[in-house]
C-alpha cells in the first residue's frame, strides 16, 4: 500500500520511513480502563461513581461519591482546581474516573483522578512515547498496519 502524501509528513515527524517501521513502534505503557470490583490500595483503576456532595475551599475541591463498582463511598479530591473541575463535579452526576486508590483515615480516596469518557470504558489503550498526538498515531496504525500491508 502506498503512503498518502499528507501522512508522509507524520511519518517524518515519527522518524520512520515505511509501514513496517510504524508497526514495530512499541507502547511504553498501557491504560486499563476495565471496571473491576476490587482495586488494591496504591493501584490505578476505573471508578463508576455518582457524586453525592461537593465541598470547596480555597485550594481544595472535595467530593463524596458512591462507587458502583466498589459498592462503597469514596472521596474525590482535586488540589488547585479550576472551573473545569467545578463543572465536572455536579451533584447526582454519574461519571467515570481513572486514578490511583489511596486509603486514608478509613476512607477510600482518589486524588487528582482523570475523567474517562463512556466510550473508553472496558478497553485497554496503549500509550506511546511519540512526537505526534496519540489520536493521529492511532489513525495511522488503523489505516496502514494490516496483514496485507506487511
Amino acid at each position: 500500500m502506498e503512503i498518502e502524501k499528507n501522512d508522509l509528513e507524520k511519518f517524518k515527524k515519527l522518524g520512520i520511513q515505511n509501514i513496517l517501521e510504524l508497526s514495530i513502534i512499541a507502547p511504553v505503557k498501557y491504560f486499563d480502563y476495565q471496571i473491576k470490583n476490587y482495586i488494591p490500595s496504591k493501584m490505578e483503576g476505573v471508578f463508576d461513581v455518582k457524586i453525592k456532595d461537593v465541598f470547596k475551599s480555597k485550594k481544595l475541591l472535595r467530593a463524596t461519591a458512591y462507587s458502583f463498582n466498589l459498592q462503597k463511598e469514596i472521596e474525590i479530591i482535586f488540589f488547585k482546581y479550576s472551573r473545569y473541575h467545578e463543572s465536572l463535579l455536579q451533584k447526582e452526576e454519574r461519571l467515570y474516573f481513572y486514578g490511583k486508590v489511596e486509603q486514608k483515615f478509613l476512607k477510600i480516596q482518589l486524588i487528582q483522578p482523570k475523567k474517562i469518557s463512556k466510550s473508553k470504558i472496558d478497553k485497554i489503550y496503549p500509550s506511546y512515547k511519540i512526537t505526534i498526538r496519540s489520536d493521529i498515531f492511532r489513525r495511522l496504525i488503523e489505516r496502514y498496519v494490516s496483514k496485507e500491508n506487511l
